[in-house]
């Protein structure tokens, strides 16, 4: 008998490091940006993304990874563009 997969039709997007490409913003990732470009605490943004400050400190190593910058700024700067 065949199980219901959820995921099986969802399609993976493969990351080449040889063509040295950064993986995409994701939403979740410019709305955090988005949210700090309003001059909100990271407090803030934690209970508005219904998430923890630990989470949160993770998804902006993230972001600073893939937008190649060092701080929170540059990465409002940056981020917001795109």
């Amino acid at each position: 008998m065949k199980y219901h997969d959820p995921f099986r039709r969802c399609k993976r997007v493969r990351f080449n490091p040889r063509k040295g490409k950064k993986w995409p913003m994701m939403p979740r990732q410019k709305l955090i940006l988005h949210l700090y470009n309003l001059n909100l605490k990271t407090n803030e943004v934690a209970e508005i993304m219904g998430v923890t400050r630990h989470t949160l400190y993770k998804h902006l190593d993230r972001i600073y990874y893939k937008l190649d910058v060092s701080s929170r700024g540059e990465a409002i700067q940056k981020g917001v563009r795109e």
